[in-house]
């Protein structure tokens, strides 16, 4: 049974919850495509792309003070309670349409702090 992903437009004022509900919906609502980020520097934003067949943009600025609990949240919730990382596919809803997830995570040293998520639409 696919997860059901809530439609949230923006992520001003969300839980932590609610920032991975808000960036899956973002991903999924241009599958085929995939969103990445990694933690770079504590003092600055993690930047999270999303990338489709023909572009590549910034699709949200976080502080990276969160991240690696927006990370924890990725893993325990979808990815089979891996909060250090990881590789798992799931299936997920969003707007009655289902998707084939991928996640691929690291969120402990020495393989640093990054995530990427790729969405396929099934047929």
């Amino acid at each position: 049974m696919a997860i059901e992903i809530p439609s949230i437009v923006d992520a001003r004022g969300e839980t932590i919850e609610g920032m991975v509900d808000y960036l899956l919906a973002g991903l999924l609502h241009v599958a085929p495509s995939t969103l990445s980020a990694r933690y770079v520097d504590p003092k600055k934003e993690v930047v999270w792309h999303l990338r489709t067949n023909s572009t590549e943009t910034v699709f949200h600025r976080s502080r990276a003070l969160y991240f690696r609990t927006i990370l924890a949240r990725f893993g325990h919730h979808f990815m089979d309670g891996k909060l250090y990382g990881g590789e798992v596919e799931k299936e997920l809803s969003y707007l009655s349409r289902d998707f084939t997830v991928a996640f691929k995570m690291s969120n402990s040293q020495p393989n640093g702090f990054w995530i990427e998520i790729t969405a396929t639409p099934n047929v």
